[in-house]
């Protein structure tokens, strides 16, 4: 039993770990950004759980994608791509649907500038996109999880 949980964690833990890193950041600061500074008059407990919301579901389905696609299957470059596309994938899915959930609801502000909505979204999310990739399948990155244990 020791050696499938072992495997569970060296296939689903880095996706998870690295995801969470890069996602939890970005939804504090788009709540920072968007809920109190933007919007300051909107409902902050509702903003707040949005934005929990958002954070804890990206990193799930981008670890979860990452590796049930990726882990186990390929190694190297490719496998960097791949993890990249799938990291992709997810942030500008969900950035489309905080859209719209924000145009129905205005919650942050689309409603008032909806290119910087977007762009404050899309811009960070293809900027890391490649960076996710070369950590979880790189060298550097692969001795910084090994070095925690993961």
């Amino acid at each position: 039993m020791q050696g499938k949980a072992a495997l569970v964690r060296s296939r689903y833990g880095r996706p998870l770990v690295l995801a969470a890193l890069f996602t939890m950041p970005g939804a504090a600061a788009a709540f920072v950004f968007w809920g109190i500074l933007v919007s300051p008059g909107g409902n902050v407990l509702a903003q707040l759980f949005c934005a929990v919301a958002s954070g804890i579901g990206v990193t799930l389905a981008i670890g979860l994608m990452v590796g049930f696609i990726v882990s186990g299957r390929y190694e190297g470059v490719i496998a960097g791509v791949i993890s990249s596309f799938c990291y992709a994938t997810v942030m500008i899915a969900v950035i489309l649907i905080c859209y719209e959930v924000d145009m129905a609801l205005d919650l942050f502000g689309a409603r008032r500038d909806p290119v910087l909505f977007v762009m404050t979204s899309v811009v960070p999310a293809l900027l890391t996109t490649p960076i996710y990739g070369w950590l979880l399948h790189g060298k550097l990155g692969k001795a910084i999880f090994t070095r925690l244990g993961l």
